[in-house]
């Protein structure tokens, strides 16, 4: 193995001596070059942080909506009226959920839309919604 000697005498390349301490040159010149790359790439990292976020947000909404249109389901199933399932789905899904209810013959069907919550939530525009439909529990129930 060949070690490299330095103009400073006969240590190798990474060791400078000198009379009374020693002391470790810098293996590299390259000073600055990873603070820009971390500046340049600082960005994106935050960008993909942010969408990543927001991926979260946008399952918990679907998540809050598909137990709303649920909720609501089972109660036009029950023969209660629609501002009661109304209720039920702002109290699951929240104040902002869309409701739509519809009926055919002995089925219900309930459908509840939503933004995802959050900052980018308003910003991208994203639409989740979620389906329920229920039987209603006797034909004496029909609304």
């Amino acid at each position: 193995m060949e070690i490299r000697v330095d103009s400073a005498g006969d240590y190798p390349w990474w060791f400078v001596g000198s009379s009374n301490r020693t002391r470790f040159r810098r293996l590299s010149t390259d000073g600055g070059i990873v603070t820009a790359e971390f500046a340049v790439a600082l960005p994106a990292v935050v960008f993909l942080l942010a969408l990543l976020l927001a991926g979260v947000s946008a399952g918990l909404t679907q998540v809050r909506l598909e137990g709303a249109a649920q909720s609501a389901a089972r109660v036009m199933a029950r023969g209660e009226s629609v501002s009661a399932a109304q209720q039920a789905v702002s109290r699951v899904g929240g104040p902002t959920v869309q409701v739509s209810i519809s009926d055919i013959g002995e089925w219900t069907t309930v459908v509840v839309s939503d933004q995802p919550a959050g900052p980018l939530g308003h910003l991208i525009p994203w639409v989740l919604s979620a389906t329920a439909t229920a039987r209603y529990e006797s034909p004496g129930t029909l609304p």
